[in-house]
């Protein structure tokens, strides 16, 4: 269950990196700022980074994080439909 506080505390430490935390929702934040990175490697940029990924973290609503795990329940349930599914088509 993902939860607002630990988003919070990733982005505090881990800058960019805590967009793995939500990651079906934010690859293309982290792919854009890791490449980013990568071309403006300095402290400034860095820094502006971290603060950005912060504020953007900070902002979002707990509710987000409620209907980000929603959706992650149901793609579970889908899955396993799926392959009950199959497993009954097999055994027919």
């Amino acid at each position: 269950m993902k939860k607002k506080s630990i988003s919070i505390l990733l982005a505090l430490f881990f800058s960019f990196f805590t967009y793995i935390y939500t990651w079906e929702k934010d690859k293309i934040n982290f792919f854009v700022l890791i490449i980013l990175q990568l071309i403006f490697f300095n402290l400034l940029f860095s820094l502006i980074i971290w603060i950005g990924t912060l504020g953007m973290v900070s902002i979002r609503k707990e509710i987000w994080y409620e209907k980000y795990n929603i959706s992650e329940v149901k793609h579970y349930g889908k899955e396993k439909k799926e392959k009950e599914k199959i497993r009954l088509y097999a055994l027919s």
